[in-house]
């Protein structure tokens, strides 16, 4: 396999991961030119193969799609750099996945704080990603409760939880 060294930054990629990139960006364009926005990001807990390369695993999925041809891309935390001089706000990107990584630790440090040690060491990796979700989505209702409940009325915290319950 060969290796070829990028000007930009000096680090090395695989030949054919380079290739598969060319490829899959010009399947999705009409010109070399075209415009890509970023449409979302997410974390995907059982991972996932990037559109553009092909890498798997990969965690934090980047949705990108071209604004001439509305064809779509779900890409992972290297390639969506790979879309920065074609339109797309790489700052946002990087932004949202710190956002989410923030999250995350925060999820997992309450995890194991609240859980027994043994019963944490026992969870595989997959079944930590899908508690640490599930902390983060009752996480995100709580805070839209909250916020909802402050335009109309005052909510403690023990209504939100017994809400959720």
């Amino acid at each position: 396999m060969s290796k070829t060294r990028t000007p930009r930054d000096n680090n090395y990629i695989s030949k054919s991961y380079q290739d598969r990139i060319e490829v899959n960006l010009a399947n999705i364009s009409c010109t070399k030119n075209d415009k890509f926005i970023l449409t979302g990001m997410s974390y995907i807990i059982q991972t996932f193969s990037c559109e553009l390369c092909n890498h798997n695993p990969c965690l934090y999925a980047f949705h990108v799609k071209n604004t001439e041809t509305n064809s779509a891309l779900t890409v992972g935390s290297e390639c969506i750099k790979h879309f920065k001089d074609q339109g797309c706000n790489i700052d946002l990107a990087s932004g949202l996945k710190k956002r989410v990584k923030s999250i995350t630790r925060k999820m997992r440090r309450y995890m194991k704080k609240y859980m027994d040690s043994d019963d944490y060491k026992n969870l595989t990796v997959e079944e930590k990603r899908e508690f640490t979700v599930k902390l983060f989505m009752k996480h995100q209702t709580k805070e839209q409760l909250r916020d909802e409940g402050a335009k109309k009325a005052r909510l403690t915290e023990q209504e939100v939880v017994d809400i959720l319950k």
